[in-house]
């Protein structure tokens, strides 16, 4: 069950809440003496990590009010840090918080067995963004690469294995790729197993990759690790029962305001979606490069733009997206429905994810639409030598920047290369992440800022 917000005060929600102020207050007052050394700015990385990553904030996502606990850190560390709200100063329970809703097919458990072993939530499978309810108990039948000349007639009851990707003899004759490339996609595969009547979809993959999706099919799908399946014609049953809706989920940004000290009207703005995909059962995928490395990068900056020392020149405000997973919904609300502040005084936006490694460089997406920012990052980069490559993209919707720069606000999305390669998993754990550049890249992100 979603809480409605004004319930949030739960004896069992007030008692993190207590303990998360406590920890961030804690990390606050660490971070004025973290920040005089590279150590220490690593450990209040590693600990922000580690609390928007740990077990209690249930990945960040819409099970067991994970965005709300992990939103209310955030807004301690905003409180505690002095920085201003902006939306709601009124609201004496979250002054911080801008509220927005969506949709989103929520998926709560799973039970999955073949050949009556029970197979472990994603480590050996997960439910599709797009699956349906329901239980099954079914036949299978191996249909290869799913394309419509590939299926038999398929029985009443039958579940089909599908391979990902197309047949090679499609692959190797240009004509039938062109003709077949839209089976190339997961969605189109499920779509005509629907059309045929099939009573579940099992995909075989390589990598098992989660997400969200407003767009629910009716019967059962899961995604099965290629390496953990048996070989598809020894499948003789698979059993199914999966829990899930699609459910309106009420959700939040969380925004706080340094005000500049020479143009208090003019604004950069710095941003990280904290959200992540949350959990189905036991299994957690707990977001740590995926992107509570880029909400901690942001906390860090946040703090130390906030002391007095360190004010702007012009006024800073700092945006912890919500929904990012869930195709940027917490971000397109804030550029088409509640801006808050005028696009026309963003002077530019840095919007920071996957921040956890860096051994590579950087990537700066919409870099090649905005060449003077770029080659400025470029030469604050040689002039410290802070990662080996700063590369640059054209703007793409991969993240929250997106809707900015389609609105004419010039910005950068960046990210790091280099480091584990989880992501959208339950590997991507804190432990995982190396924070190899971190240190480095933090102190380029204040230089090219000064610049702007």
């Amino acid at each position: 069950m979603i809480l409605p917000f004004h319930s949030f005060f739960t004896p069992k929600l007030t008692f993190f809440r207590a303990t998360f102020v406590c920890l961030g207050l804690m990390i606050l007052i660490s971070g004025r003496a973290f920040s005089q050394n590279a150590e220490g700015l690593l450990e209040e990385a590693r600990a922000d990590v580690g609390i928007l990553a740990g077990k209690k904030f249930a990945g960040r996502g819409y099970q067991n009010d994970g965005h709300i606990l992990a939103a209310s850190y955030i807004e301690d560390v905003f409180r505690l840090s002095g920085l201003k709200p902006l939306q709601n100063p009124e609201d004496t329970a979250h002054p911080y918080f801008q509220f927005f809703s969506f949709g989103v097919n929520k998926i709560d458990s799973a039970s999955v067995k073949i050949n009556g072993k029970l197979l472990k939530t994603g480590v050996d499978y997960i439910v599709s963004p797009v699956s349906g309810g329901h239980s099954a108990n079914s036949k299978v039948k191996y249909v290869g690469n799913g394309l419509p000349f590939e299926y038999p007639g398929i029985g009443k009851n039958e579940a089909v294995v599908i391979s990902e990707g197309l047949p090679a003899k499609v692959e190797k004759k240009e004509d039938q790729k062109e003709k077949y490339k839209s089976f190339a996609y997961d969605f189109n595969k499920i779509s005509l197993a629907s059309q045929v009547n099939a009573a579940a979809v099992i995909l075989i993959k390589k990598k098992l990759t989660g997400g969200f999706s407003a767009n629910p099919v009716e019967l059962p799908v899961i995604e099965v690790l290629e390496e953990r399946f048996p070989k598809p014609k020894k499948i003789k049953s698979i059993e199914l029962d999966l829990t899930r809706g699609f459910t309106r989920i009420k959700s939040q940004n969380v925004i706080g305001l340094v005000e500049g000290k020479l143009h208090p009207d003019s604004f950069l703005v710095l941003s990280a979606h904290y959200d992540h995909l949350g959990k189905v059962g036991d299994a957690i995928f707990r977001g740590a490069n995926d992107n509570a490395s880029g909400t901690a990068m942001l906390l860090s900056l946040a703090r130390f733009y906030a002391k007095p020392e360190n004010q702007p020149d012009y006024s800073m405000v700092f945006i912890a997206f919500g929904g990012e997973e869930a195709g940027l919904v917490g971000s397109k609300h804030f550029v088409e429905q509640d801006p808050i502040i005028p696009l026309e005084k963003i002077r530019f936006l840095l919007n920071l994810d996957l921040m956890g490694n860096g051994d590579e460089g950087i990537v700066a997406v919409a870099g090649k639409e905005f060449e003077a920012e770029f080659n400025l990052l470029q030469q604050v980069n040689e002039a410290l030598n802070a990662v080996p490559l700063v590369r640059a993209r054209k703007n793409a919707p991969n993240s929250d920047h997106y809707w900015f720069v389609e609105k004419g606000v010039r910005g950068f999305f960046v990210y790091t290369l280099g480091g584990p390669p989880h992501y959208h998993d339950v590997y991507d754990t804190p432990e995982e992440l190396k924070f190899s550049k971190y240190v480095e890249i933090r102190k380029l992100f204040i230089e090219f800022l000064s610049k702007l």
